[in-house]
């Protein structure tokens, strides 16, 4: 993300992309921590991994798909 915006000259969405970055192990940290207080079982894990990777995919799909209407080959961007 950042790299696109760098190129597109936007140096502020570029920034903030960085900042959000920056702070991605403290995410992963936090919620690691929320899932081992909530998930009791093996099946729990597994339901809060299906729910992750289904969430990932539809905001991928909706980032490409918004790539794609401005008219930019999301391939070398993503």
């Amino acid at each position: 993300m950042v790299g696109f915006f760098v190129g597109q000259a936007d140096p502020q969405t570029a920034q903030l992309f960085r900042d959000l970055g920056d702070d991605l192990d403290g995410q992963i940290e936090r919620g690691t921590e929320l899932l081992s207080e909530v998930c009791e079982s093996e099946a729990d894990w597994d339901a809060a991994l299906e729910a992750a990777s289904g969430a990932i995919q539809t905001a991928y799909d909706e980032y490409t798909e918004t790539l794609e209407g401005m008219g930019v080959n999301p391939k070398p961007v993503c």
